[in-house]
């Protein structure tokens, strides 16, 4: 593995442009875990470049287990796997695992709870009360 890796802009652009596409490979068995996988290839392909090829088939499983959380939230996820990634020995990578299967149900709790508790009701009512007075944008707006 390659020692002197580090994450720079370049890198966190590539895993933003990926992230666009996170819930297109959604399936029934592992959820969203095609779309993680693919977020995190720019790190990975990096990371094990120089790596033995089971090295880069084990990245590759830990990250294509069942994985399902808010999308809108997924980044915070993103970001604390690719720096776990990074910095843990590759002998205590399963804990990546762990962690990721720790976090992911209360985020998916806390972006349901903002997203459909409270932005969303706020921009129904301001949306309402514009398309009241006969404003076609108050639709847009919601």
């Amino acid at each position: 593995m390659s020692e002197k890796f580090e994450m720079t802009n370049k890198v966190y652009r590539e895993m933003f442009i990926n992230h666009l596409t996170f819930q297109w490979g959604w399936n029934y068995e592992r959820q969203q875990a095609d779309g993680c996988l693919f977020t995190l290839t720019p790190v990975l392909k990096r990371l094990y470049k120089d790596a033995p090829l089971e090295e880069r088939e084990r990245a590759i499983k830990r990250h294509l287990e069942f994985f399902n959380t808010h999308a809108t939230l997924a980044p915070l996820l993103f970001g604390l796997i690719a720096a776990l990634e990074v910095n843990t020995p590759e002998a205590e990578k399963d804990s990546i695992t762990s962690i990721k299967t720790g976090l992911m149900g209360p985020m998916a709790g806390i972006g349901d709870t903002l997203w459909q508790g409270t932005l969303q009701p706020i921009a129904l009512a301001v949306g309402i009360s514009i398309a009241s007075g006969g404003n076609v944008i108050g639709a847009l707006v919601f």
